[in-house]
């Protein structure tokens, strides 16, 4: 995976070479989900995950819809996806249901959770 940009003629970029993580339990779960933009957001499917770990999240929207990443329902923003982006992140485990709210539209975002 690499990230960098190019602009005014100045040109910055990292790569990381693939990564494998470790996991304390033996959970995953790997979903799309409906995100509404209704109040307090929709929980992100744990299946059987009882504490969330690392997480790749990918807003698949392609209309400028954004959407927020919340430590729990109705909860503080913790990231934000415009359309398109994707992140990979590792829930703190004081974050044990995350949940997310789209901004002016419902958006399609991609949820891959392996257990803490």
């Amino acid at each position: 995976m690499s990230l960098g940009f190019t602009k005014n003629g100045i040109s910055e970029s990292v790569t990381v070479v693939t990564t494998k993580f470790t996991m304390n339990g033996n959970n995953f779960t790997h979903n799309t989900v409906l995100v509404p933009t209704s109040v307090g957001g929709l929980a992100l499917p744990k299946g059987s995950i009882g504490t969330p770990g690392w997480t790749y999240l990918h807003n698949l929207d392609t209309s400028g819809n954004s959407v927020q990443i919340l430590v729990a329902s109705g909860g503080s923003v913790m990231t934000q996806l415009y359309a398109g982006e994707f992140q990979m992140l590792r829930f703190a485990s004081t974050d044990s249901n995350p949940a997310a709210i789209a901004l002016v539209s419902s958006v399609y975002l991609e949820v891959f959770m392996i257990e803490n």
